[in-house]
Formats: C-alpha cells, sequence, structure tokens
C-alpha cells in the first residue's frame, strides 16, 4: 500500500502526468480567449508536454507562462497568418461547396483547395511545436514547419489522427475526455514529436548552424 503512493511508481506517475494534461488544457484554453494569443498558448503547450513526455523537470505554471511570453510576438504573427489563411480557406470552401460552377473549372478548384488545405494543416501541426524549440524568422519558421512535417510524414499522419480520435471519441462516446482536450493530444504527440527535434537538433549539431 505504501508504494501505491510513491510517485515512481507507474500507477501514480500515469495519475501525476493525467492531471498535468488537465491542468496544461485550462491553461491552454484560457490563454486563447482572446484570440491573438491561441498561437502563444500552443507554443507554451507544447513546451510543457515535450518535457513532461521526455520525464524532464517541470515546473508546469512557471515553465508554460515563460514560454508564453517568450514567444508571445512571434507567436501572435504567426496566429494572424494562419487565421487569415484559414479564413480564405473557408470560404473558397463555401463558394466551391454552396455556388453552382461548372464541373471542370470545379474540380480543377476543389482539387487545389484540398492541396492548399492539406499543406496548411501540415504546417499547422508543426509550426509552434518548432517556435516552442527554435528561434528564426518567421518565414523560416513557417516553411521548416511545412518541410518537417513532409520529411516525417509518417509522424505527421500519426499527430493528425491522435487530435482527430481524441476530438471523436470526446464527441461521441466520452465527454469527459474533453477536459484533458489539448493537454492530452500535445502529451500524446510529444512522445513522437520529441524523436523529430531530437533529429533536428542533431542535424543542427552537425552543421553548427542554426536553420
Amino acid at each position: 500500500m505504501k508504494n501505491l503512493f510513491n510517485f515512481e511508481n507507474p500507477v501514480m506517475n500515469f495519475i501525476g502526468k493525467l492531471l498535468d494534461c488537465f491542468l496544461l488544457n485550462i491553461l491552454w484554453l484560457l490563454c486563447c480567449i482572446p484570440v491573438i494569443t491561441i498561437g502563444a498558448s500552443t507554443t507554451a503547450l507544447y513546451h510543457c508536454a515535450i518535457k513532461l513526455s521526455k520525464d524532464e523537470p517541470l515546473y508546469l505554471f512557471r515553465d508554460f507562462f515563460h514560454s508564453f511570453k517568450l514567444n508571445f510576438i512571434p507567436a501572435a504573427k504567426l496566429t494572424m497568418i494562419f487565421l487569415v489563411i484559414g479564413i480564405i480557406l473557408g470560404i473558397d470552401a463555401y463558394i466551391f461547396l454552396h455556388i453552382k460552377i461548372p464541373m471542370l473549372p470545379w474540380c480543377i478548384g476543389m482539387g487545389l483547395l484540398v492541396l492548399f488545405a492539406i499543406c496548411y494543416t501540415i504546417t499547422l501541426l508543426y509550426v509552434f511545436v518548432l517556435l516552442s524549440r527554435f528561434d528564426n524568422s518567421i518565414k523560416n519558421m513557417i516553411f521548416n514547419a511545412f518541410a518537417v512535417g513532409i520529411r516525417f510524414i509518417f509522424c505527421t499522419v500519426i499527430i493528425a489522427a491522435i487530435h482527430f480520435i481524441v476530438f471523436y471519441i470526446s464527441i461521441r462516446w466520452f465527454a469527459p475526455l474533453m477536459f484533458l482536450g489539448m493537454g492530452l493530444i500535445a502529451f500524446l504527440s510529444s512522445y513522437f514529436l520529441k524523436n523529430v527535434l531530437f533529429y533536428i537538433e542533431e542535424s543542427q549539431n552537425k552543421r553548427g548552424t542554426p536553420q
């Protein structure tokens, strides 16, 4: 019984990480409220989640808000860029789905829209993760996020699937899972992302130049 409440115990360790995911989800939601801060909040979320997945020392509130403040400006710029692009893609999708267009232009336009939407999603999955670990220009951060997403396409598919599965289960079968929400998604994704980030860091060290 004494070992059950020992934090070295796997069960207690698992419960502790679930609690961290819950707190991260709450912090992420609260810090996303002004909309413009979604990027900074997501960057801070992944900064903490990656440390959690690597079993590194994590001072949850301090680490979250340190990353939030440190990356606020570039994250806000990225948020606005992706928000505008997302709105444009949404308007285009509405046009193609609700306005009568001849078949050939419709097929070409819809094909291009789907392609752009996939590229948008791949970049969005990585850009704030990279921001949480690396310092770079906005342009290079976007380019690198897309390049990493394509380079590690298997990891990209898994991370996208984690997002879909968690939200699907939350909506269809187990609503309380929403309390873990993005905290759980970031934590599960971090088990795959940490290997990607390690590869990038090793590549940088070999070249001796930042990306």
